[in-house]
């Protein structure tokens, strides 16, 4: 039997009724906990979905602001900011243990916030160390993040994406720029392979940077995000696993 050289995992319970779909094809799921989407009746429902195809679950916090998906850096105090990610994880804690919880990752802007700035990473993991001090950090490689968590023994998940441009630091291209989101099967497909079997991945500039990853991510928000998933999915296995 073979093994698999990936890990997949997408970010759910965003308003996009794409879960029961894409949920088949997923190692592991990121829930929206009410930042930036998502409530009780979301979080209860994509659990379900998640254990009935034994994907792990992961924790999606966010800046506390629906209005713009959580893709815009809000100015909140220390304070503010921690009281906000130990309400939207303890939401997603009432429906299952700490223990169960594999994984947390920030979404949008605080997703980036935590990368680069040593505050926002400092107050995320104070939030991870009280409430669930087992789950995987899933953040950029080489961020302050990761440098941080491993200081406080916790452990880290580097992640690449799927449908996001590169910039030759290794940082993601902005979404607002034309090519920040990968559109094309083709080009998706082939971000996907040089990540799996070759650890690498193309920039904006046409450089190669090296990228080694342990999850790489395709966004449920993504224009045909289930179709692009079974068909990259499905041309890997043909051309590139041996048969079970």
């Amino acid at each position: 039997m073979s093994t698999k050289p990936f890990h997949i995992n997408a970010d759910l319970g965003e308003g996009y009724a794409i879960e029961e779909a894409l949920m088949p094809y997923l190692d592991s799921c990121n829930i929206a906990c009410g930042g930036h989407s998502g409530d009780r009746n979301t979080i209860k429902e994509v659990v379900a979905l998640a254990q009935k195809y034994q994907v792990k679950i992961g924790a999606h916090p966010s800046y506390p602001d629906k209005e713009n998906f959580g893709r815009k850096e809000m100015k909140l105090s220390d304070t503010e900011l921690y009281h906000s990610l130990s309400d939207q994880i303890e939401l997603l804690l009432d429906e299952l243990s700490p223990t169960v919880l594999h994984h947390v990752k920030p979404h949008g802007a605080l997703y980036h916030s935590c990368a680069n700035d040593i505050t926002s990473a400092s107050i995320f993991l104070e939030v991870i160390k009280v409430l669930c001090p087992k789950a995987i950090v899933v953040t950029l490689p080489k961020s302050v993040l990761e440098k941080l968590a491993h200081t406080h023994g916790i452990a880290v998940w580097r992640e690449a994406f799927i449908d996001r441009a590169y910039l030759s630091s290794g940082q993601l291209v902005p979404r607002s720029h034309p090519k920040g989101v990968l559109q094309e099967i083709q080009a998706l497909y082939n971000q996907f392979y040089y990540l799996v079997q070759k650890q690498k991945v193309m920039t904006l500039d046409k450089t190669w940077i090296e990228l080694k990853a342990n999850t790489l991510c395709i966004h449920g928000d993504h224009p045909n995000s289930v179709e692009n998933l079974k068909t990259m999915l499905h041309l890997f296995q043909k051309k590139h696993l041996p048969n079970e």
